[in-house]
């Protein structure tokens, strides 16, 4: 048996921040140099092939003109028993904008991008590897 599901999340006001803005000004100080960021559109695909006993996590980076992002490091965080959220691995996106990982399904995650390369961060919801998306 096959499960498919595919959720989007985009990253900005509505979620989890906003594109970064120059701060107030200090009379006599130099003016701010920060740059805008850009958000990012992550889409999460969980496929798990409950006979194999396995399940295929693929995370796509887009950014706000829907171009894909590559070369992006995106990461992925397992509950431990204490509650929290631990790196277990990182990927970087190919060409086309994707990483995958393979994992146990019996497991909850979450998909951590950290800010960088002129995009926000962005973290995932937590979710159990073989449940239905909406991300």
């Amino acid at each position: 048996m096959i499960k498919e599901t595919l959720g989007v999340a985009v990253l900005g006001a509505t979620l989890f921040g906003v594109p970064a803005t120059a701060a107030a000004q200090t009379p006599g100080a130099f003016p701010s140099t920060a740059a805008a960021q850009e958000n990012l559109s992550v889409a999460i695909r969980v496929r798990t092939d409950v006979v194999g006993n396995l399940s295929r996590i693929r995370v796509t980076l887009e950014d706000e003109d829907d171009n894909k992002v590559t070369g992006k490091n995106v990461c992925l965080r397992r509950r431990n028993a204490a509650g929290n959220f631990p790196i277990l691995t990182c990927g970087l996106t190919g060409s086309d904008g994707r990483v995958r990982f393979d994992v146990n399904p019996n497991r909850v995650y979450q998909i951590r991008v950290p800010a960088g390369g002129g995009f926000n961060s962005f973290t995932s919801r937590a979710f159990d590897a073989d449940e239905n998306l909406d991300i």
